[in-house]
């Protein structure tokens, strides 16, 4: 059961929050629309236009011309809007999906252009645009129709799974798309050939058509539309009025931020914690595929314990899935990818994962490197500097990696990863009918279990080397106006050691308590469980209306020094159940529960900030 209102967790100081696992401060009004449930049908009809090299004015939109180049239609709604994310000021379409009470589909399209015939000359074989969602859970895919009205849908049949490109994220990225990853939509485009001189029109389309023409299902934001050349040249269709709209640029490879000093951390003096989400560099194993599992009567081959010897690896989040639903794939250009090798990603039951990290040269002297996996799917072995470091663990672990460090450079952590069991075995009866259907497969699976990767946050922890704590837990009594804390003392030395610890309570940065223990003594390589407890008549009790936290900072020390220290945040209050009702802080009060089944962790730190927002809205508190 979860009390919505309080959320323990640290302010970021990273410069990636899509990927920070601190989320507080949940007081931010919600756009509804986030909490639609249908789709619609939004169909953009892009004629993109290429002109020589050198020198070219063919502008794709610019609603200020007064020029009636485009027509709107249905249920949707599209504006030319200055964009100016990062203190860069830049022109955007921004799209509204739905809530018009007109029809139960829509669309925007622009006039036809010519100079498709320089595509072919030019080498020109991917199309790329930047886009950014509202937080919302649609999606939507690309759709190209050649000169005999053939059409292509990019990884897919029109409403197929594998085709859908997610608008949950509110960051900008760029997404590229390749015209040979384009599959035939219809029975005639199987009969004919996607030649890029040939494209008469590339469209993105949303969804379903909408059961309510008054429902509002997004927003998402689209720019820098580009046609790009396999040499790595982009010939470049602008929304800018300039008479050079079309000129190359350079590539550029994708460079993740594994800086560990700008990562989020939690510092005490003893010890210190590093969040190692990010991109992490991704390989799937070959001889993983569910059909290669099929084949051999649902087996998948044991997991490899030597990493792949290819410069091929491309990037997924973390944390994240690479079966490409929710999560996007990286190739090694940062470009968005759905297939590894022709083959979808989410075929790979099999993959790496892996990053690097400096290790400064003196956390070498009296200290303990732990690498912690919060939550993986499902199954994985840990390699450090190539080197296996444990068994085969699933759901979560936590290793000693101190010995198979080298200080003072940078050092590789890698996973090769798992994600069984799927119903590939005959005995499975009706699961196996619908993962062998055409079309189903592993993109079925996923739609309605765990998808493959690390699907929580991964930490690097430095430990003291001699007395370490563990597992502290915060207990709080509203009738007896009492504190309860307790931990797990661990004497790595091999001597006895008389300690005591120390509890300081913090509410807002003010030191409020503090609680003393009497001394203990704990024997050589001993770990014992202690407790302490005291009074506190005045506290602030927590509650869904005022979500109050007060930070604990546990200490061990021995000889007035600090051995270690623990820092967790906590809320005093006090649940019970008295025969058939509930009570908060000795308040009798309704549970209302809301079961919204979605992938929270894919969403941005705003997007869930608002979506708890809105459902305490509606006096939902649980």
């Amino acid at each position: 059961m979860i009390l919505i209102g309080a959320r323990n967790g640290k302010n970021t100081n990273s410069a990636n929050k899509a990927i920070n696992p601190g989320r507080k401060n949940m007081l931010k009004k919600v756009n509804q629309s986030i909490l639609a449930s249908t789709s619609c049908v939004l169909v953009m009809i892009f004629q993109l236009c290429c002109a020589e090299k050198i020198k070219g004015c063919y502008e794709l939109l610019d609603l200020n011309s007064g020029k009636k180049n485009y027509s709107i239609y249905g249920n949707a709604s599209v504006e030319l809007i200055a964009n100016d994310d990062n203190g860069k000021t830049e022109p955007c379409l921004k799209i509204k999906i739905g809530g018009l009470n007109t029809e139960k589909s829509g669309g925007f399209q622009i006039t036809a252009m010519p100079y498709r015939e320089f595509w072919s000359k030019s080498g020109c074989d991917r199309i790329s645009f930047d886009f950014k969602g509202d937080g919302g859970t649609g999606t939507f895919v690309i759709i190209i129709t050649l000169d005999d009205n053939s059409t292509w849908c990019w990884n897919g049949k029109r409403w197929d799974i594998s085709a859908q490109i997610s608008i949950t994220d509110k960051i900008w990225r760029k997404a590229v798309y390749q015209f040979t990853h384009f599959k035939p939509a219809t029975s005639k485009s199987v009969e004919s050939i996607l030649e890029p001189g040939k494209i008469k029109n590339i469209f993105w389309g949303i969804g379903n058509q909408l059961k309510d023409g008054s429902i509002k299902l997004g927003t998402f934001y689209l720019k820098n539309i580009k046609i790009e050349s396999a040499d790595g040249m982009i010939y470049k269709t602008s929304l800018r009025s300039t008479d050079d709209s079309i000129s190359p640029v350079s590539s550029q490879k994708f460079l993740p931020d594994w800086n560990s000093s700008a990562h989020y951390n939690e510092k005490t003096v003893s010890r210190e914690k590093i969040c190692l989400n990010a991109h992490w560099k991704f390989c799937p194993v070959t001889d993983s595929l569910v059909s290669t599992a099929l084949d051999k009567q649902g087996l998948l081959p044991a997991l490899p314990n030597k990493m792949p010897d290819t410069p091929d690896w491309g990037f997924v989040k973390v944390p994240g899935r690479w079966d490409g639903r929710m999560y996007y794939v990286l190739n090694a250009d940062g470009e968005i990818i759905s297939n590894w090798n022709n083959t979808p990603l989410c075929d790979y039951m099999q993959a790496w994962l892996k990053r690097s990290i400096y290790i400064p040269p003196e956390w070498k002297d009296k200290k303990k490197i732990f690498v912690t996996f919060d939550l993986i799917s499902k199954k994985a072995v840990l390699f450090v500097n190539g080197k296996n470091a444990g068994a085969v663990f699933g759901i979560s672990g936590k290793f000693d990696i101190s010995h198979l460090l080298f200080f003072g450079q940078t050092n590789e952590i890698a996973l090769a990863m798992e994600c069984p069991p799927l119903p590939l075995k005959t005995s499975d009866r009706q699961r196996y009918k619908d993962f062998t259907r055409k079309g189903m497969g592993a993109s079925w699976w996923y739609k309605n279990h765990e998808g493959p990767g690390i699907a929580g946050n991964v930490w690097l922890e430095i430990l003291p080397e001699e007395i370490q704590l563990e597992n502290p837990v915060v207990l709080t009594s509203v009738r007896q106006n009492k504190i309860f804390l307790e931990t797990a003392i661990k004497n790595r030395l091999n001597f006895r050691k008389n300690i005591r610890l120390q509890a300081q309570i913090y509410s807002k940065k003010k030191l409020v308590k503090e609680i003393n223990s009497q001394d203990i003594e704990i024997g050589a390589n001993e770990k014992l469980r202690h407790s302490i407890s005291a009074d506190w008549n005045d506290p602030i009790y927590w509650s869904p209306e005022n979500p109050h936290l007060y930070t604990m900072l546990l200490s061990v020390a021995a000889d007035e020094k600090i051995l270690d220290e623990i820092s967790q945040d906590f809320g005093f209050r006090e649940l019970e159940i008295r025969g058939s009702s509930f009570f908060l802080n000795g308040n009798k009060i309704r549970l209302k529960f809301s079961s919204y089944q979605y992938e929270y962790s894919s969403l941005p730190d705003s997007s869930l900030i608002e979506l708890l927002t809105e459902i305490k809205k509606m006096n939902f508190n649980g």
